[in-house]
This record gives structure tokens, sequence and C-alpha cells, in this order.
């Protein structure tokens, strides 16, 4: 069994050596492990060139894109290329997630004692900075009169030694090669946001997936970061306008669109004050898009351009 790894990274060197430096201390080590560097600009360049010729025991290939076309795009190339090679599995995740040790190792070994013949995807535990593993990444959806609702996994279903999920994210998300044939690549021109749900969407036509929490990757993050007032907002709500036209029902966008515009925009929204002017022409603006089907980088919203203060992390599109 032959199992990738794909990462993608911009401007955040020094998570991506942690991250490395992670990969390189497990137990079961990746047969290749493939990076996308989208563009940076902080010298990741120069450490992966000088990275890839070290000899840590797995193959090692690098992907240098002339510009950051976002975690969509990063992920779009490195599937593109792990697809090709002679690899079985691939997992997927960001660089700023920290394997444990014997994460691969868990997960090879549920796949040798298990049937995974309908299974697309196994996904490790995620754990945050807080130590919570009720994470926003393990979930179920039901699907109500109007709106998809979507649940966390409780925590004593990780006392199991295996559990069902209903979708996947790009943090820790071991992938079926033959199933990454079948249904083809990640939406490129998300840039940042839901390009792994609707990635997950499409995939649970080929297969089911599954959650093994003795695998564990650490994600050196807040679970429940705000994206309110940053670039980050437009995308997220553009994209999900996007993948529920795609995927559901008209009444579920319908009313999505319905509830974000009387929320954020509507002259209820402007009595109460709840938005200032900028945020309500992005959120005005991502459910323009959202409805007309643009994707790709905005012209206004992205990583260099932004109206409130960033912070570095802002900076970061994965």
């Amino acid at each position: 069994m032959k199992i990738g790894v794909v990462l993608t990274t911009f401007n955040r060197i020094d998570y991506l050596k942690k991250a490395l430096k992670s990969y390189s201390r497990l137990s079961r080590k990746p047969d290749e492990l493939i990076i996308v560097n989208n563009g940076s600009t902080d010298g990741t360049r120069e450490f992966l060139d000088f990275w890839k010729i070290q000899n840590e025991g797995f193959k090692k290939t690098v992907i240098h894109s002339a510009t950051n076309t976002g975690g969509s795009g990063g992920f779009f190339q490195g599937l593109s290329y792990a697809k090709a090679q002679e690899l079985d599995w691939v997992l997927v995740s960001d660089d700023d997630a920290y394997p444990d040790e014997k994460m691969l190792e868990n997960m090879e070994s549920y796949i040798i004692k298990n049937d995974t013949k309908n299974i697309a995807a196994i996904c490790a535990a995620v754990i945050y900075k807080q130590n919570d593993t009720t994470s926003p990444h393990i979930i179920r959806q039901k699907k109500g009169l109007l709106k998809i609702h979507t649940t966390r996994v409780g925590a004593e279903e990780y006392n199991k030694s295996f559990f069902s999920i209903d979708t996947i994210t790009f943090v820790g998300a071991l992938i079926k090669i033959q199933a990454i044939r079948d249904i083809g690549l990640p939406e490129k021109d998300y840039f940042i946001y839901h390009d792994d749900s609707e990635y997950a969407l499409r995939l649970k036509k080929v297969g089911s997936f599954v959650c093994v929490p003795r695998a564990t990757i650490f994600h050196d993050c807040n679970n429940s970061a705000d994206i309110r007032g940053t670039w980050k907002a437009y995308y997220e709500l553009r994209n999900r306008i996007i993948m529920y036209k795609k995927h559901f029902h008209p009444r579920y966008y319908m009313w999505l669109v319905f509830e974000q515009y009387f929320k954020r925009i509507s002259l209820l929204a402007i009595i109460v004050k709840k938005y200032n002017h900028e945020e309500r022409q992005l959120y005005r603006k991502a459910i323009h898009d959202g409805l007309n089907g643009i994707k790709g980088l905005d012209d206004v919203y992205k990583p260099c351009l932004l109206y409130t203060s960033p912070s570095p992390r802002d900076y970061a599109a994965s």
C-alpha cells in the first residue's frame, strides 16, 4: 500500500517547518510528500528547494506556483499530481496542521483490518489549541425543510475505534486515489472556503467517510475563528451559495440568500447598525457573485487588499 501526502502553503514558513518536521517523525512515513508552494515570498521557495534534497526516507516533490491560487488552487494542483502517481491513498492537510507520530500508522491499520471497498475517505481526529476534539471538521449533516443543519460529533464517539461522518475537510483527510480518479479534482477557483465541502459532496457519490480517533492531527489555530470584517468572509458566503446551487434543492440556496440578506444587508440590519457600510458591501457582493456563479480571486477582497487591519495570519490563504 502506498500513501502520499499533499500540503499547500503560502507565506507561513514557520508553520511549514513544524509541519514537515512532524511528518519526518511519523512511525509510518508517507511514500511521497507533495508540497504546493502558492507563490510564497517569505523564503519558502528557497527553504523547500533545500528541504527536498535532504534524505528522510520518502520521496519529496515540490510544486512552485507562480501566483497565490489560494487553498483551492493549491489542492487542485497537488491532487492533480498525486492522482497520476502510483499511490493508493493521499492525505490532504494544511501547513499549520501537525500529525501525531502514529497518525498514518493508525490509518493504515484501519485500512488493513477493515473492508474499505466502499470507503472514499478516512479522517483523523482534529485537535485544536483548546485540546478540543469535538472539531468543526468532524460533523454530521441533516436536511431540514429549508436549511442544511450541521452538528459536531459528540465527544463520546471519540472513544470508539471508528465512526461514520458526513463530510470531510482538507485537514487530515486520507482520500482513496481511485475515488479522486472517479470524481475529478476540487474546485480550483473557490480560492478559499468550501472547496473541501464541495469536494466531499462529490466524494460521497462514490463512497462513505469514517473517522479513526486514534489517528490525530493538531491544528495550530483556534477552532472558532471569527472572520467577520475580513476578506475571508466574502469567499465563505460566495462559495457556500455556489455550492448550494450546485448540489442542493433550490429551496436551500434561496433560503440561504434570503437569510443572509435579511441578517446583514436589509433595512433592519441598517437600523440596528449590526454591520457597518463596508461589511454590508462585502456581503452584498458575495451574494451577487454567488448567485451568478462568479468564482476566482476577487479584485477587491483578497489577501493583499483589506479594508480592516489584518493580523499576520490573515495573509495565509490556505
